[in-house]
């Protein structure tokens, strides 16, 4: 509810602000969204670490069995060509090497700008396994290494980083409407922000806390701002006066005020 009452002109906040503190606050609709998508990120987190993870150590496995048997070859370039475009560019190698008494074929899609200049006829160094000679890599370029033990841990841990921001404003907002009071605010102040991501409108307001002094604060609109002048509702908390909010919050809501 975000409406201004009258009574006997002077202005009152809307009655579930009315309530003594700490009022008894829930999630608003958003809020359980939110709290749902952090317990997703952490599940899925636990997912891909567990998946990668493994996969990881038997990559890990597989190539240092591989290592222990690689034969080092010379390779010749049969075919090199460019593919792709712009960033996406490779060099795309074909290449044959002796082992064991018969030659092997082996393919390869190169970094462009180290290997720009490889052509066919050239020499490349090859390593290929000596239990198996068509497995062959290029060597210090296309070992096959798999995943590495470092990403199986990092990837996981990014998932994990939208979620202490959302417990964090969650927690807040619910702090701001169990201890906070309400007051009358006007917009000082509606700039539109464009970034890669959109755009939207930063507002700016100032209020008058309880002992009469002057706060100001922020927030940010996706739609069609208010005038400048024009009232708004604001939470702000006692200890800290700084610290305010338009109201309804975003997150929580007072217990009964839909």
């Amino acid at each position: 509810m975000n409406t201004f009452q009258q009574k006997s002109n002077t202005w009152e906040p809307p009655i579930e602000l009315q309530r003594s503190t700490p009022r008894e606050v829930t999630l608003t609709g958003a809020g359980r969204a939110a709290s749902v998508g952090a317990v997703l990120l952490v599940v899925g987190a636990v997912v891909m670490f567990a998946l990668m993870y493994g996969t990881a150590s038997a990559d890990a496995e597989r190539w240092a069995a591989w290592q222990a048997e690689a034969v080092a070859a010379e390779g010749r370039v049969t075919e090199a060509r460019r593919v792709g475009s712009g960033d996406n560019r490779k060099m795309a190698l074909t290449y044959q090497y002796a082992a064991n008494g018969s030659v092997y074929e082996g393919r390869a899609r190169l970094n462009y700008k180290r290997w720009r200049n490889v052509s066919a006829g050239m020499t490349i160094g090859v390593s290929y396994r000596r239990s198996e000679p068509s497995v062959n890599w290029i060597t210090g370029a296309t070992e096959p290494k798999g995943i590495p033990i470092l990403a199986a841990i990092l990837a996981p841990l990014s998932l994990l980083i939208p979620v202490p921001i959302i417990v964090f404003q969650i927690r807040r907002q619910r702090r701001l409407l169990e201890e906070g009071r309400a007051a009358r605010a006007t917009v000082t102040a509606a700039k539109k922000v464009s970034s890669q991501h959109g755009s939207h409108y930063r507002i700016a307001y100032e209020f008058e806390t309880l002992s009469g002094a002057r706060r100001s604060g922020k927030y940010q609109a996706n739609r069609k701002p208010p005038e400048v002048g024009e009232p708004l509702i604001v939470v702000y908390h006692p200890d800290e006066e700084k610290w305010s909010a338009r109201y309804p919050l975003s997150l929580v809501r007072v217990v009964g005020s839909e």
